[in-house]
């Protein structure tokens, strides 16, 4: 994980943070700055006693006549008066003697308690203590060393994400106390060394004010009542503070208590780009969900990123693709691995890389309406037939139409349209590789309906009432719809308000009507896509929170995490065939999750972050 990737408010933890994934790190990263104020300052004391010199390092005009150069005891044998006047006018030079470093003053000593009241929540602390702490000891000129409680006079070094999960591993059912301190204590006292703070962290509530070296701060942990937070205090000699700590989401609480930090990404996940990707357009998903577009900032084109399998052992292969320079995407996607799009040329339409179509003049407005520089990509899909190729777009005033080109075995450059194919569509997607289905309003009702080879079905199959004038539909895809598995997600409630979804399963059934579910999110969240759960046989959707870092699953069981960024998503896609998951941030990194299995399957950081 690169320090760009961080937000500014923890780029000072980068060299931990990135023991962990994107997911994790951003819990941690959240403990880390609630808990960082509590501290204080470093409060390490000088070693009793006068400095020993080492070494000569300057000459000064004050201190002590023990130091006073030859060369003035010289004068004060041959020109007592001159000597006289030089001392009065402070003209002397004495040696400045350089100190020897005192490096045990800055060694910070943290003792854990790791017996049954610091099981679950409270371990999320000690991990983020024994960060903030081997920070303030770096920060220090020293080091920090950490133990149990339950064993005296063992410490360990803290500077690999090992010797973390290490303290993390240390817990037991048995109970320890002040017998055990004592001998820390003890043991402490003898060692030949001095330390400038001593920590002792766990269930002990701290006692009374006191001016004793061990420990120097007392940490106090106990979960909170209602099982969402944790109180946490902190004694020292001078004060007393304390603050109630809201937990992470049980997922990477879960991960980071059993010591995984890097389970959700794997190190091959992380690609490094140089060319700047663009945050003006969303990601282009394949439907096998083994390719992602992303338009770059600079030139024209887009770079297509292959997506990893987690069998995958070979370096994975990007290609940069380039259309006409004076050529601006309207819409695009994807043909089996080809990515091709529909390109605006002046008074022209390039079907660019669409097999069997070339280009043709722009239609009117009213034939198809897509205005250039609309800031996102129309809907689209191609079907390729032996006879014909197909591309279907969703224009800006919910017309669906369409052209047809030469098929598969066939050599001909003749293409027609666009063809109208319907009116007030809210949503299309595929079938199979001749069959679309869409979803479109007729007055207050919704429908849904089936297109292939021949033009439109005349079947609508009733959905759910509609009263919104352009509410949001997201469609399944695939052959489940020939089935009648098919399923459709359909907002109840305005732009104005928090999303109220209902999410119909089993659509365009020959007998019987859908099973229906609702989802009401919290302010500020967003629907941006509708996945199927082959685990739950089922459909979710997925939601963007209004923090715009957390993304989540709603389904007809719940909601549950599927993936924490460390920076605002700009743009996201999902894909409804392969479940992917593609999100461009504000640091212009695509991040790539697969829902799946909840993994991060792609991660590729590119330039530097400017707006565009």
């Amino acid at each position: 994980m690169s320090v760009q990737s961080l937000p500014a408010a923890l780029q000072a933890w980068h060299p931990w943070l990135s023991w962990f994934s994107p997911e994790l790190a951003a819990a941690v990263g959240d403990v880390l700055r609630r808990m960082h104020p509590l501290l204080g300052r470093f409060q390490g004391r000088q070693q009793g006693g006068s400095d020993e010199p080492d070494g000569v390092e300057d000459l000064q005009r004050k201190g002590s006549y023990e130091r006073l150069l030859s060369s003035e005891w010289l004068l004060a044998s041959e020109l007592p008066d001159e000597f006289l006047r030089r001392a009065a006018s402070a003209e002397h030079l004495f040696l400045a003697p350089r100190p020897r470093a005192l490096q045990a003053d800055r060694l910070i000593v943290a003792v854990f308690d790791a017996g049954p009241w610091q099981l679950g929540a409270p371990r999320l602390a000690h991990l983020a203590l024994w960060i903030l702490l081997a920070r303030r000891a770096q920060e220090a000129g020293g080091e920090l060393r950490w133990g149990v409680l339950h064993q005296p006079g063992r410490w360990h070094e803290a500077n690999t994400p090992e010797q973390l999960k290490k303290l993390l591993q240390a817990r037991t059912f048995d109970v320890a106390g002040e017998a055990q301190w004592t001998e820390w204590t003890h043991w402490l006292g003898a060692q030949n060394t001095g330390f400038g703070e001593v920590w002792r962290i766990g269930h002990a509530k701290p006692g009374a004010p006191s001016l004793q070296r061990m420990p120097s701060h007392t940490v106090c942990l106990r979960s909170g009542l209602d099982g969402t937070a944790l109180d946490v205090s902190l004694r020292t000699p001078t004060a007393v503070r304390s603050m109630i700590m809201p937990l992470p989401a049980p997922k990477p609480a879960a991960d980071l208590l059993r010591g995984q930090f890097s389970t959700v990404v794997s190190s091959r996940a992380h690609e490094q780009h140089g060319e700047r990707l663009s945050l003006k357009m969303a990601p282009v998903i394949s439907a096998d969900g083994l390719h992602v577009a992303v338009p770059l900032l600079e030139g024209h084109g887009a770079m297509v990123f292959r997506v990893p399998r987690p069998t995958d052992r070979k370096r994975n292969k990007h290609r940069r693709q380039q259309w006409n320079q004076h050529g601006t995407p309207l819409c695009a996607t994807f043909h089996d691995k080809s990515f091709c799009a529909l390109l605006n040329l002046s008074n022209f339409l390039e079907f660019w890389h669409v097999p069997g179509m070339g280009s043709c003049p722009r239609p009117d407005k009213k034939v198809f309406d897509a205005p250039p520089g609309r800031g996102s990509l129309l809907p689209c899909l191609v079907l390729r037939e032996p006879q014909q190729s197909r591309f279907f777009a969703l224009d800006a005033s919910n017309q669906l139409v369409y052209w047809v080109g030469a098929g598969k075995g066939s050599t001909g450059g003749y293409m027609r349209g666009p063809m109208l194919l319907d009116r007030e569509v809210l949503a299309v997607a595929t079938v199979g590789t001749s069959r679309i289905v869409y979803a479109v309003k007729d007055q207050a009702q919704m429908f849904v309906r089936f297109a292939g080879s021949n033009g439109r079905e005349q079947t609508l199959h009733p959905v759910a009432a509609c009263d919104l004038a352009q509410p949001r539909v997201f469609l399944s895809e695939g052959l489940r719809w020939g089935a009648g598995h098919g399923c459709c997600a359909l907002q109840l409630t305005g732009p104005d308000q928090p999303e109220l979804w209902r999410v119909l399963e089993g659509v365009a059934k020959l007998n019987g009507q859908p099973d229906a579910w609702q989802v009401q999110l919290a302010p500020g969240a967003q629907v941006v896509g509708l996945v199927h759960l082959e685990r739950s046989a089922g459909h979710a959707l997925v939601v963007l929170a209004g923090n715009r870092v957390d993304l989540s699953l709603h389904s007809m069981s719940g909601s549950e995490p599927l993936a924490t960024l460390l920076t605002p998503i700009k743009r996201v896609s999902v894909c409804a065939s392969s479940g992917l998951v593609a999100a461009l941030t504000s640091d212009r990194a695509l991040h790539v999750c697969d829902t799946a299995n909840k993994t991060m399957r792609l991660i590729v950081h590119s330039g530097a972050h400017e707006s565009d």
